[in-house]
């Protein structure tokens, strides 16, 4: 075997590797890809901003508890939150392979699932310590008018 046929066979097996990894990679669990991704916790200032509390609008797929559909990421479970940040960085991670693929709205896609679960993951750290969502503003009735 030539050195040049040497390389190309080399080449091959890296190429063969690092196909098997990606593909291991896409099919992680929402809990693998919560634990093996570092999810980087939003900072207080995107967390108070405009688009920092966002509402749940589907409950993550493997979760199994009380749903919060509707509810602000303010007003769940920090166990909820994780959940959610796990199956946002999931979601990020198949939005990546498919703009590697050539779909380009897919990265757009996984940004704003990175967002989200950052945010998630902000909201369950604020809620371990100690968060708790203000009260309802009381309705002011005092204008009389009985309807």
């Amino acid at each position: 075997m030539s050195d040049e046929e040497l390389m190309h066979s080399k080449l091959d097996r890296l190429l063969a590797s690092v196909a098997n990894i990606e593909k291991r990679l896409a099919t992680l669990t929402v809990k693998q890809a919560a634990s093996s991704s570092k999810i980087e916790a939003a900072d207080d200032s995107d967390l108070d901003g405009q688009y920092g509390d966002p509402v749940v609008k589907k409950d993550p797929p493997k979760w199994e508890g009380q749903s919060f559909v509707g509810c602000k990421f303010s007003e769940c479970s920090a166990e909820y939150l994780d959940n959610v940040a796990g199956f946002k960085m999931w979601q990020a991670g198949k939005e990546e392979a498919k703009e590697k693929a050539g779909d380009e709205a897919a990265g757009k896609k996984a940004w704003y699932a990175r967002k989200d679960a950052s945010r998630a993951a902000g909201w369950a750290r604020r809620i371990r310590e100690g968060y708790t969502p203000p009260a309802a503003a009381p309705v002011d009735d005092s204008d009389g008018v009985p309807f």
